[in-house]
């Protein structure tokens, strides 16, 4: 990628994200956002980081006590802001949408970089880039103040290493991708879908013996723990527990797997009342795992009831059934979802088409898919920002489909 390419494609990406900050411009953040910033403001009053719940304002009538998680969430986003506190103030939000703009703006050249990673075309590379810079869907988390700002760069940043390390076959090249995927789990742990694609990978596709396989897996696992290691030892030291995580985790499976039935339906439980109402008086690693029992308990005796919301917790990943996270923008979900669904037909046809030339760079981008989408059938709270992250992957797809269309009509398929 030449410097004026990465410069276009970084000035794109800044203007489009721009243009959904400046109506929200200094916001206060409300719900996720509001909850990181409350994170970040005791994390600066030497509080540590912990997630206050239920907030005290809200029981006070009720007189009922508040409860202090202390791995509920990943800790790099809550340190982002905390540093932006320090330096601008703690209702600097402005502060942090600017940076995050910036940021963002790295996601065109990224997906830029991605694509020539997978195939050797430099119109494909810049298409791919102009896709990640302006694609509305992928730029609206920036006026807000949640992980995906910096969780879909560096998932970005993941997927292209892994590919050149698929392409070079270089183990520096897996240690690499490795650290990148560690960083993307230090600030949001949905990723460990991803990175376990990575790791399949790196086991069954590699081009070695199984002794070198191994090896490399084994490569892979020790940097993302030494990625991880900072809050390992953290959470030992404050938990007593191995937590390489979260702790979140337990709760929200609880939550998304041990409801109740009524006239034949299954309710799921309100997420709040499971992680305050149910057993309250354990500490944080003992309610979480208790939890988590409860929900693998529930999937065994109700096989057919986790069978049936697997396929609806699945229908709203995918925006089959709309549940729009960002409630401003609700007016915009009509053509949100066109353009998804538009993206994700081309992007499977990409992926057939562009099969037939670069196998192993297509697989390689429907196991990152797949790696990443697997454990939301678990969960229920899978609404399309939740998904979001691989819509770039998806994107590259539909655009390497749509160079592929180009090339047929123009000169016959590509290396005819």
């Amino acid at each position: 990628m030449t410097r004026r390419t990465f410069l276009v494609l970084f000035a794109l990406g800044v203007a489009v994200r721009l243009a959904f900050v400046v109506p929200a411009w200094n916001a206060v953040p409300v719900d996720d956002a509001s909850n990181y910033t409350t994170q970040a403001r005791a994390f600066l009053a030497g509080e540590g980081i912990r997630f206050r719940y239920p907030a005290p304002e809200l029981l006070a009538a009720e007189g009922v006590p508040h409860r202090d998680f202390r791995a509920m969430w990943m800790p790099v986003y809550i340190l982002f802001l905390a540093g932006h506190f320090a330096v601008f103030g703690s209702t600097a939000y402005a502060a942090v949408q600017l940076t995050q703009v910036l940021i963002g703006g790295l996601s065109g050249p990224l997906l830029a970089w991605v694509a020539r990673q997978a195939w050797d075309d430099p119109r494909l590379a810049t298409a791919a880039g102009v896709f990640g810079a302006a694609y509305p869907p992928y730029a609206l988390f920036a006026p807000s103040l949640l992980t995906e700002n910096l969780f879909i760069p560096l998932l970005l940043l993941g997927t292209g290493l892994w590919l050149r390390a698929d392409r070079t076959g270089r183990r520096m090249d897996v240690v690499l991708a490795a650290a990148a995927m560690g960083a993307m789990l230090l600030v949001r742990s949905q990723g460990a879908g991803f990175v376990a694609g990575f790791v399949a990978w790196v086991l069954f596709r590699t081009r070695a013996g199984w002794s070198e396989r191994i090896a490399r897996v084994a490569l892979v696992g020790v940097t993302v723990l030494l990625m991880l290691s900072p809050w390992i030892v953290r959470n030992w030291i404050v938990l007593h527990a191995f937590v390489p995580l979260t702790t979140i985790s337990g709760n929200q499976f609880g939550a998304s797997n041990g409801g109740w039935f009524e006239d034949g339906l299954y309710y799921e439980v309100g997420y709040g009342d499971v992680m305050y109402g149910r057993h309250v008086g354990l500490g944080e690693i003992a309610q979480s795992k208790a939890l988590e029992r409860e929900g693998w308990a529930h999937i065994r005796q109700h096989p057919a009831s986790f069978v049936r919301w697997m396929g609806l917790r699945m229908a709203v990943f995918w925006d089959v059934i709309a549940i729009d996270y960002f409630w401003p923008y609700k007016r915009r979900t009509l053509y949100r979802r066109l353009a998804t669904y538009a993206v994700f037909a081309l992007g499977a046809f990409g992926a057939f088409v562009r099969r037939r030339d670069s196998p192993r760079a297509v697989d390689a981008i429907l196991v990152a898919i797949a790696g990443y989408t697997a454990p939301f059938v678990l969960f229920a709270n899978n609404t399309h920002r939740i998904r979001t992250p691989i819509d770039g992957l998806i994107g590259l797809l539909a655009v390497a489909g749509a160079a592929w269309t180009v090339a047929r009509f123009r000169r016959g398929p590509p290396g005819a």
